[in-house]
């Protein structure tokens, strides 16, 4: 099959684009005659009882519009012109059409040679984002396009050569960059080899209109062109992913997204402190601006992710990609650089915009993220204090490689509660495993069709938690450590009404009693003690042969478990303790977990540094290396450490204490399961806890 560049000089297609055209009339491609065909303009006026004018607008190649021309055709008369007559200008590549609908316009391209028949094309008022060709035999004839760019931003075209299976053969990613009314010629055998049965497609992130020409070869002995009809397709960007850069590709077309992404509480893991929302111990408000998880040492890590973002526990260096990596990261949106807002940082640093955002963790249906090690000149890339600089994807020299992700890339869509457990299912403490799926652990709770009315329902996280710009919106509850949109009252209100039951006796109840407390009834045990005094290792095999790592002893309950129930009035005592009393609050459910953790003389608990313990099984190590690293943190901290409430550095270790959280139950939620008045108000055995409340039980009743 021949290729030659040259080509360029002969082909003729007619694409039109321009971000001011919308979907207007226009001649998108003008040859000349040094490329070796002469144009030629034909305005017919198809009213034979009236005259009428129209308006072109011509423009260069690069897209810089020309003077517009008026073209006055009598009634019923065709008129025939050569571009340098009508325009006085050879530099004409295309151009838009305005004005009465009666006078057609036609080009026409001849041959300059002998022995040469001219092919005329119409006018077309077409844009697609995406097309299809058919070639021809490319022995005998070139197909070739001419695209311009009628979006309003910069287009970057894409060639897919398609089986007629529809599996992807090859692409070409060259037409890059092309600014808006700009024209671009691409003949399909230039970087195309010849397949049988198989197709083009060529779609962009701004729309275009397109029309090919398939012509002979200049040293045939007769010289034609045909118009090949592109056909308008709808084009699923996602599924024709070739060349995935990370959020590079993404961005190409999701304009601004980044921007919001980075703004978020899933990106930054911190956001402002809600007023009134936190009080100490003596019940003050808390007065600090930010919370969030980055500067909150809850018990149940007894870790800040500052120490422990992401790296290399144990791995096989037979794989590509580390086996066991490690940390608070592994399920930050990030691809493992660490959020601005880490170092107390209001914006996000150069670096990072617009590459430290993996897009397809919650978006790719075909994903499995993996981790690794970052390497320069062949060599381990180091951080600060001399660990492996790790990343979702391979970086050599300072340049990521994401095609391993491109399958991932191509099963892009909506988030759904699979994509969303991928990081909630397993939060701290491991999952459960119900109905063959991994579920959330730490508190318990699990969404899946068998325990949640709306999982069964076929609902998924964003239709009740998104709120907008890829935020994120929650109830208030005690555990809300940080939050993109905080509802003062129940979500439940959000579908149901605030007397939703037939009976009446229930609805009396909305005033004193959350939704969840009667309907969160199928939480399934999880983590409800935690022992960092006691290192484990689960699997009997965590020599540094083995893959496998230490933890600490926890204690799981994976029947049903106690909830304990209490006021909560919409506020919390720190660090994540509801407060409330029936004057104030309405009951809810919660979770109590005790965490006996590593603390000073003072009661102050004391950040570890878990790789330590997880590799080598060495608390005072992990102890020791945490609270160093939480010195080194606060004194390189560019805010002011209080207003993201980061307390003192602790003194020594001196023993371990327990630490009481309580986790809010909001999902698990059942209808046919839910409390009924002789499970609150029975005189023997009923489910709350009425000297804890603070009240009697107002109608003892029997079972």
């Amino acid at each position: 099959m021949l290729k030659s560049k040259s080509i360029f000089s002969v082909f003729c297609i007619l694409v039109l684009s321009v971000s001011a055209w919308g979907q207007s009339r226009m001649i998108a491609h003008v040859s000349k005659e040094s490329g070796g065909f002469i144009p030629g303009l034909i305005f017919a006026n198809t009213d034979h009882g009236a005259n009428h004018t129209i308006t072109v607008m011509p423009y260069t190649q690069d897209g810089t519009a020309l003077d517009s021309v008026t073209v006055a055709v009598d009634a019923g008369v065709t008129l025939y012109q050569t571009v340098l007559e009508l325009f006085g200008s050879t530099e004409v590549s295309h151009f838009l059409i305005n004005g009465d609908s009666d006078i057609e316009v036609n080009i026409t391209y001849q041959s300059v040679q002998d022995q040469s028949s001219p092919v005329h094309i119409h006018e077309s008022d077409v844009q697609s984002s995406g097309w299809r060709v058919y070639p021809g035999n490319w022995d005998i004839v070139w197909d070739g396009l001419a695209i311009v760019n009628n979006g309003t931003g910069t287009a970057d075209i894409s060639i897919i050569q398609r089986g007629n299976d529809g599996s992807i053969l090859d692409s070409f990613d060259g037409l890059a960059g092309v600014v808006p009314n700009e024209k671009k010629l691409y003949v399909l055998s230039t970087d195309f080899s010849a397949v049988e049965g198989s197709y083009f497609e060529i779609i962009a992130n701004q729309p275009l209109a397109i029309v090919s020409l398939r012509g002979t070869y200049a040293w045939s002995e007769y010289q034609f062109l045909w118009e090949n009809a592109p056909l308008k397709v709808a084009v699923d960007f996602h599924a024709t992913i070739t060349n995935y850069k990370g959020a590079e590709t993404c961005l190409g077309c999701h304009e601004g997204m980044g921007e919001e992404v980075m703004n978020t509480v899933h990106y930054k893991f911190a956001d402002a402190l809600a007023e009134n929302y936190i009080y100490d111990h003596e019940g003050n408000p808390v007065d600090r601006k930010y919370t969030g998880k980055l500067f909150k040492l809850c018990g149940f890590p007894t870790a800040l992710p500052s120490a422990n973002w992401v790296g290399k526990l144990k791995d096989d260096p037979s794989t590509p990609h580390i086996d066991t990596p490690g940390g608070c990261g592994k399920c930050h949106i990030g691809i493992g650089m660490a959020p601005y807002t880490m170092k107390g940082l209001t914006e996000p640093t150069a670096a990072a915009i617009g590459v430290n955002i993996d897009c397809l963790i919650c978006h790719a249906s075909d994903y499995q993220r993996k981790f690794y090690i970052s390497t320069v000149d062949g060599q381990p890339e180091l951080n600060a204090s001399g660990s492996p600089v790790v990343f979702v994807a391979p970086r050599v020299d300072g340049e990521f490689d994401f095609s391993s992700y491109e399958t991932a890339a191509r099963s892009v869509g909506p988030t759904s509660a699979a994509t969303c457990k991928r990081c909630h299912a397993k939060s701290g403490g491991g999952g459960a495993v119900i109905d063959g799926e991994l579920h959330n652990f730490k508190r318990g709770e699990a969404y899946a069709a068998s325990t949640d009315v709306h999982a069964n329902a076929g609902m998924d996280c964003s239709d009740c938690h998104y709120s907008d710009s890829h935020k994120m919106q929650r109830a208030k509850n005690a555990d809300l450590s940080a939050y993109d949109g905080m509802k003062s009252e129940s979500m439940c209100i959000t579908c149901h009404s605030e007397a939703p039951h037939d009976n009446m006796m229930y609805n009396m109840h909305v005033a004193s009693v959350s939704c969840t407390a009667c309907h969160s009834t199928t939480s399934k045990g999880g983590v409800t003690y935690k022992d960092f005094s006691v290192t484990t290792c689960p699997s009997g095999d965590c020599s540094s042969e083995s893959l496998n790592t230490y933890g600490v002893q926890m204690t799981k309950f994976p029947e049903d478990f106690a909830i304990t129930y209490t006021w909560f009035d919409g506020t919390v005592e720190a660090p994540i303790h509801p407060r409330g009393s029936a004057e104030t609050g309405k009951i809810f459910p919660y979770k109590r977990g005790v965490f006996n953790q590593p603390k000073d003389a003072n009661e102050n608990p004391i950040p570890v540094k878990w790789g330590k313990l997880f590799v080598a099984g060495d608390m005072d190590a992990a102890i020791s290396t945490g609270r160093a690293l939480y010195e080194s943190y606060l004194s390189s901290f560019q805010g002011d450490p209080a207003e993201y409430g980061l307390p003192d550095v602790p003194g020594e270790f001196d023993h371990f204490g327990e630490t009481v959280d309580m986790f809010s139950l909001s999902h698990g939620i059942t209808k046919t399961g839910a409390l009924t008045c002789t499970d609150c108000h029975s005189a023997e055995n009923s489910v709350l806890d009425w000297d804890a409340l603070g009240i009697s039980n107002p109608s003892p009743m029997k079972k």
